[in-house]
């Protein structure tokens, strides 16, 4: 446990009706991979606080990245509902909706976060997909014309890719330090950055850090279900904290994305 983490719970322990202390908090555990006890505390916090947009926020995007897709949309639909100006919110819903196969949804309601956030990039990118698959090709085109126009007016973007890649030559020479500091960076420029996620999370199962490294593999997962990497690496890191029945559905679903990875038993990387 972090001494932030620690910090944060005393902090809980001292204002246990404060929803913001408790998504903090949430956040925190998060990270760390501690996804169980992250959860706990964004529905403390929309109990302490059922108006507090963010607790359902993070409930929903936490609920997601762990499978259950009914839950996560329940979550940010309240979550929409609290905060209608929220463009974070609703390109979380949209996401979330295009998941689970709801189109027409899913394009309403990232149109409407773009159009309270014209330059989201991933926004684009995600409307893009979805257009894609309805059949609207040109509407497709424009949008993912307007990622990549965006991607190279945004100096963060670039910095994003630059650190990216300084991590996996980092990561080739093995040192690991190096390239968890530069994967961290890149997504701290970029946090829906899905293979500097996968990445990380293959770092930090190389250096023991079995609970967080969970955590990133789920992140990348989230963001691109069908990284074959962010299964493996998960299925290996479970396997290490014990959960092999999890495990076991990690690694078929690697197997089925790419059965060139089963058989190693180091995390996967580029």
């Amino acid at each position: 446990m972090t001494a932030t983490a620690n910090g944060l719970r005393k902090a809980v322990e001292l204002l246990p009706d404060d929803a913001e202390v408790h998504v903090l908090l949430g956040t925190v555990l998060e990270q760390t991979g501690d996804w169980h006890a992250a959860l706990g505390q964004f529905r403390q916090a929309a109990k302490a606080d059922p108006n507090f947009a963010d607790a359902y926020a993070n409930l929903g995007v936490g609920l997601r990245q762990q499978g259950d897709l009914p839950g996560a949309l329940s979550a940010l639909q309240n979550a929409a509902e609290l905060a209608p100006a929220n463009a974070d919110v609703h390109y979380q819903l949209g996401f979330t909706l295009r998941r689970m196969g709801r189109l027409p949804e899913a394009e309403t309601e990232l149109q409407r976060s773009l159009s309270l956030q014209p330059n989201n990039a991933e926004a684009y990118y995600v409307l893009g997909q979805t257009l894609e698959q309805t059949g609207k090709h040109s509407e497709s085109a424009t949008a993912f014309a307007e990622v990549e126009r965006l991607h190279r007016s945004s100096a963060d973007y670039a910095q994003a890719v630059t650190q990216y890649n300084l991590g996996v030559q980092e990561l080739g020479k093995g040192n690991l330090s190096a390239a968890r500091e530069a994967f961290g960076l890149a997504l701290s420029l970029r946090p829906n950055f899905a293979e500097a996620h996968t990445n990380l999370c293959g770092v930090l199962l190389r250096a023991g850090e079995v609970k967080s490294s969970i955590g990133q593999c789920r992140a990348a997962i989230d963001l691109k279900p069908d990284d074959a990497r962010a299964y493996y690496n998960l299925g290996l890191a479970l396997q290490k904290d014990g959960d092999a029945l999890s495990a076991k559905e990690a690694f078929q679903h690697a197997r089925e994305l790419n059965p060139h990875l089963e058989g190693s038993e180091r995390p996967s990387v580029p």
